[in-house]
Protein backbone atom coordinates (compact mmCIF):
# COMPACT_ATOMS: atom_id res chain seq x y z
CA UNK A 1 0.00 0.00 0.00
CA UNK A 2 2.95 2.25 0.75
CA UNK A 3 4.31 1.81 -2.69
CA UNK A 4 0.72 2.74 -4.45
CA UNK A 5 0.35 5.83 -2.14
CA UNK A 6 4.49 7.14 -2.21
CA UNK A 7 4.13 6.51 -6.30
CA UNK A 8 5.19 10.16 -7.65
CA UNK A 9 2.31 12.06 -8.95
CA UNK A 10 -0.44 9.74 -9.68
CA UNK A 11 -2.64 8.28 -7.56
CA UNK A 12 -2.51 5.33 -9.04
CA UNK A 13 -0.15 2.79 -10.99
CA UNK A 14 -0.07 -0.35 -12.90
CA UNK A 15 0.13 -4.24 -11.57
CA UNK A 16 3.29 -4.38 -13.85
CA UNK A 17 4.49 -1.13 -12.12
CA UNK A 18 4.12 -2.50 -8.74
CA UNK A 19 5.51 -5.69 -9.37
CA UNK A 20 8.76 -3.72 -11.13
CA UNK A 21 8.78 -1.74 -7.78
CA UNK A 22 8.10 -4.74 -5.10
CA UNK A 23 10.90 -6.77 -7.06
CA UNK A 24 8.40 -9.33 -7.77
CA UNK A 25 6.56 -11.35 -10.30
CA UNK A 26 3.71 -9.89 -12.41
CA UNK A 27 1.71 -13.21 -11.48
CA UNK A 28 2.58 -12.26 -7.74
CA UNK A 29 1.66 -8.82 -8.15
CA UNK A 30 -1.90 -9.81 -9.13
CA UNK A 31 -2.22 -12.56 -6.57
CA UNK A 32 -1.50 -9.37 -4.10
CA UNK A 33 -3.65 -6.61 -5.62
CA UNK A 34 -6.62 -9.59 -5.44
CA UNK A 35 -6.28 -10.17 -1.92
CA UNK A 36 -6.03 -6.41 -0.82
CA UNK A 37 -9.18 -5.68 -3.37
CA UNK A 38 -11.05 -8.65 -1.43
CA UNK A 39 -10.00 -6.72 1.56
CA UNK A 40 -11.64 -3.34 0.33
CA UNK A 41 -7.60 -1.59 0.51
CA UNK A 42 -7.28 -1.06 -3.25
CA UNK A 43 -9.68 -0.47 -6.70
CA UNK A 44 -8.84 -2.55 -9.66
CA UNK A 45 -9.73 -0.66 -13.15
CA UNK A 46 -8.67 -0.87 -17.11
CA UNK A 47 -6.44 1.48 -18.07
CA UNK A 48 -8.33 3.72 -20.84
CA UNK A 49 -5.49 3.81 -23.08
CA UNK A 50 -4.65 -0.08 -22.86
CA UNK A 51 -7.27 -2.38 -21.50
CA UNK A 52 -4.68 -4.58 -20.87
CA UNK A 53 -3.20 -2.69 -18.06
CA UNK A 54 -4.77 -2.52 -14.95
CA UNK A 55 -4.77 0.41 -12.75
CA UNK A 56 -4.49 0.12 -8.92
CA UNK A 57 -5.40 2.91 -6.60
CA UNK A 58 -6.14 3.08 -2.47
CA UNK A 59 -9.59 3.33 -1.48
CA UNK A 60 -10.52 5.55 1.68
CA UNK A 61 -9.96 2.39 3.74
CA UNK A 62 -6.55 1.63 2.33
CA UNK A 63 -5.68 4.74 2.80
CA UNK A 64 -6.82 5.03 6.31
CA UNK A 65 -5.04 1.96 7.45
CA UNK A 66 -1.67 3.17 6.18
CA UNK A 67 -1.96 6.39 8.02
CA UNK A 68 -2.71 4.54 11.20
CA UNK A 69 0.27 2.45 10.45
CA UNK A 70 2.75 5.03 9.53
CA UNK A 71 3.46 5.83 13.57
CA UNK A 72 3.70 2.80 14.83
CA UNK A 73 6.25 2.09 11.85
CA UNK A 74 7.86 5.64 12.75
CA UNK A 75 8.20 4.63 16.50
CA UNK A 76 9.67 1.04 15.55
CA UNK A 77 12.43 2.69 13.13
CA UNK A 78 13.41 5.20 16.14
CA UNK A 79 13.72 2.26 18.09
CA UNK A 80 15.76 -0.03 16.20
CA UNK A 81 17.57 2.74 14.23
CA UNK A 82 20.76 2.71 16.78
CA UNK A 83 21.11 -0.68 16.04
CA UNK A 84 20.88 -0.36 12.04
CA UNK A 85 23.52 2.52 12.39
CA UNK A 86 25.64 0.26 14.10
CA UNK A 87 25.35 -2.33 11.53
CA UNK A 88 25.79 0.20 8.52
CA UNK A 89 29.13 1.32 10.62
CA UNK A 90 30.27 -1.98 10.41
CA UNK A 91 29.97 -2.76 7.06
CA UNK A 92 31.18 0.24 5.79
CA UNK A 93 34.63 -0.22 8.48
CA UNK A 94 34.75 -4.05 6.72
CA UNK A 95 37.64 -4.45 3.92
Amino acid sequence: MLVIRGFPKRDHLTVGKLAGLLKIKHHSAVGLVNRMEAEGLVDKSEAPDDRRQMLVRLTARGRRILENLSPVHKAELARIGPVLRKILRQLEAAP
